[in-house]
């Protein structure tokens, strides 16, 4: 859930170039296109919908991470990333698993990372077994 949902997908959007999901949009709700994954964003309110409503203000522990590529345009998008209103909270580094990555907060507080390409992941690209894209 967010503070600002929709501030929130619009800066997902300018960082990742994904498109708004306009069919599912509501005064509380907001989708975006990320390759073969939605990325929904939620107004506090959702909490009530969901009777949740003492969860309202809370934070979640999880993070994305988006595959950039190359270790180059990781390096970049610090400068593009903050220009939007990320916060670098680890500057860029090379893993023990020799994947080189940026930690950043987003408008919200929120962490994501990005990263160049695994190949461990690269399944992440490709259709689900038995599925198309």
């Amino acid at each position: 859930m967010c503070r600002d949902h929709t501030g929130l997908a619009d800066f997902y959007a300018a960082a990742f170039g994904f498109d708004r999901v306009p069919e599912v949009e509501s005064p509380i709700f907001v989708a975006l296109r990320a390759g073969a994954v939605a990325m929904g964003f939620h107004a506090d309110e959702a909490h009530d919908l969901l009777a949740m409503g003492d969860r309202r203000g809370g934070t979640t522990a999880n993070h994305l991470t988006f595959d950039l590529g190359t270790a180059a345009a990781v390096d970049a998008s610090v400068e593009r990333l903050t220009a939007l209103g990320a916060t670098v909270v680890k500057e860029p580094f090379t893993t023990y698993y020799e994947a080189r990555q940026v930690v950043f907060a987003d408008p919200e507080g929120n962490l994501f990372r990005v990263s160049d390409t695994q190949a461990a992941l690269a399944f992440a690209a490709a259709p689900a077994p038995g599925r198309a894209l």
